[in-house]
Parts: C-alpha cells; sequence; structure tokens
C-alpha cells in the first residue's frame, strides 16, 4: 500500500520504511494456500490461538514477549473480511517493475532468520530502488520489531531523522 503510494503521489511521500516487505506475493504459492485456505474460513471473532500463531510465526523465539502480546491483541482487532480482502489483494497486486520510480528515501528492514521473505528479494529490492537501504538484523525473523526493538527504533529515529522536510 505504501509503495503504491510513493508512486502514485511522490510529493506526498518523503520516505518509506518497509519491514521484510517481499516482491510480490504470486511467487509464493504457500501463501497462495494460506490465503485460499485458513484465511478463506476465518469468522469473526477470530480465534486467538490462530491469531497468536500468526504473530510468532514473524519472530523468533527471543522475540520480547510483552511487545509480541500487544501485537497480538492489535491483530485481534482486526475483522476477518479485512484479513481476507488484504489477503487476496496481496495476492493479486505486483509493482515489481514500478520499484525503479520510487524516488524517495526507503529504509528496509529484515531479519535473517525470516522464513517468509527470502534475502535475495530483499537484495533485489534494495537494487531496484535508488535510494533504498537495506539493514539486516542477525537472527531476527519475519518481524525485526518484535525481535530487536531498540535496533528497530533506533533505526527507524535515525532513518527519520534523515529526510528532508
Amino acid at each position: 500500500m505504501v509503495r503504491r503510494l510513493a508512486l502514485d503521489s511522490p510529493r506526498h511521500v518523503a520516505g518509506l520504511i518497509l519491514e521484510a516487505s517481499p516482491a510480490a506475493m504470486v511467487e509464493h504459492p504457500a501463501f497462495a494456500d494460506f490465503v485460499t485456505g485458513s484465511l478463506a474460513l476465518l469468522r469473526d471473532p477470530i480465534d486467538h490461538d490462530f491469531i497468536a500463531q500468526f504473530v510468532r510465526n514473524g519472530a523468533t523465539s527471543h522475540a520480547e514477549t510483552r511487545r509480541a502480546e500487544e501485537e497480538i491483541n492489535d491483530v485481534a482487532k482486526v475483522p476477518a473480511h479485512v484479513w481476507q480482502r488484504l489477503s487476496t489483494g496481496m495476492l493479486e497486486y505486483d509493482d515489481r517493475a514500478d520499484l525503479p520510480r520510487i524516488t524517495c528515501p526507503v529504509l528496509l528492514l529484515w531479519g535473517d532468520a525470516d522464513p517468509l521473505v527470502d534475502g535475495s528479494v530483499q537484495q533485489r529490492r534494495s537494487a531496484l530502488m535508488p535510494r533504498a537501504r537495506l539493514v539486516i538484523f542477525p537472527g531476527a525473523g519475519h518481524s525485526p520489531r518484535l525481535d530487536s526493538p531498540q535496533r528497530f527504533a533506533d533505526e527507524v529515529a535515525h532513518f527519520m531523522s534523515q529526510l528532508d522536510r
């Protein structure tokens, strides 16, 4: 969504922060299976264990427990139809050819223990955007903000301080 905004309205975007951003979900058959299987069956209220597993699958075992619980509670507020439409939209969306047109500064944050998004994807994405910088979190999973919250916050703060206002 934010990449689309940067492409369609670049004057409104000072910079982008992308966490474990996949290239295009059309390349991930397991995600398609998840969307057409488990997500298609979701009904409100969404089972807490389902949400907890979803959030924890993006983090490593050393993720900050308090922060993970906060995220689980936040995600629990999202209705099933939003999960379904957002995920279906992700399967249909592919902006890889447009990435070189994103000219604002971009911070890509990725954990090298990410089971969902491969490092080569992050390297290619970073190379496609002219002002992108890839920051790798050793040992972090798909959600570096949960695995390394202080470093994540420091990287974001530094990035924000460098943006033209």
